[in-house]
């Protein structure tokens, strides 16, 4: 049985506006979703013009009524449920589930994700069927696009591709009999083909542990505050 613990492609935290679509999907038509999705996807190439955002506001309007008609159907509501509804409703159910969709299309293209992995990924998500193959469908047809114009308006960093290690121990010196000291040597390889090489002593693997946490806590931190959760709106 799988869970959200299993979603990997959007970081070790989904994102509080990736969450906030799942209650709110399967009380959307498929039809009225994928023009939203469709919008995402002209976003994401650069090519979302006047015309295109005007669309938004009665596609807004037919969103929030599919929504508000089908959830009241629902006889044994979650309360989380309720709050995610209402929270949509209110903010804008259109500007709820771009945003959503948006965050999920951006993951895939930073992780260069494989068709197959992305349809893992999506079910995993618990995403309606008919939706993942919509959205499979339009990342497979315009996954150079999104690369190559997440290139042209991204700053790149080399990154790390591949990580080999060994753990070496010195037993005897020609000073000491009796060593046993074990020292992990850590091989780097990064995305523009150098290789990096670092020696660490145990105690320098630790601080090397403390030191990645806390900045993963500082990350985390970051994308809790208020000014991080201001949604982008067409």
């Amino acid at each position: 049985m799988t869970t959200l613990e299993d979603v990997v492609f959007l970081g070790d935290k989904i994102p509080t506006e990736v969450l906030r679509i799942l209650p709110v999907l399967p009380h959307i038509s498929t039809r009225s979703i994928s023009k939203v999705i469709t919008l995402v996807v002209v976003y994401l190439t650069g090519e979302l013009d006047k015309h295109k955002q005007e669309l938004t506001i009665p596609l807004n309007n037919q969103l929030e009524s599919e929504l508000t008609k089908n959830f009241a159907n629902v006889k044994k509501k979650k309360k989380s449920d309720e709050q995610n509804v209402e929270y949509a409703i209110k903010t804008g159910v259109f500007s709820v589930v771009f945003t959503g969709f948006y965050y999920i299309y951006r993951a895939a293209i930073r992780q260069r994700l494989s068709v197959t992995d992305l349809t893992d990924q999506l079910t995993k998500l618990t995403i309606p069927d008919e939706l993942i193959k919509f959205v499979v469908q339009t990342y497979e047809k315009k996954r150079e696009d999104f690369i190559i114009m997440s290139e042209k308006t991204t700053s790149w960093f080399n990154h790390v591709v591949d990580v080999r290690w060994r753990v070496d121990v010195t037993i005897s010196t020609s000073v000491m009999t009796r060593v046993l000291k074990p020292v992990l040597h850590v091989q780097l390889e990064l995305s523009n083909g150098d290789i990096r090489m670092m020696e660490l002593s145990v105690q320098q693997f630790h601080e090397l542990r403390l030191a990645v946490a806390t900045v993963l806590n500082d990350m985390h931190s970051i994308q809790n505050h208020p000014i991080m959760q201001i949604q982008e709106k067409l």
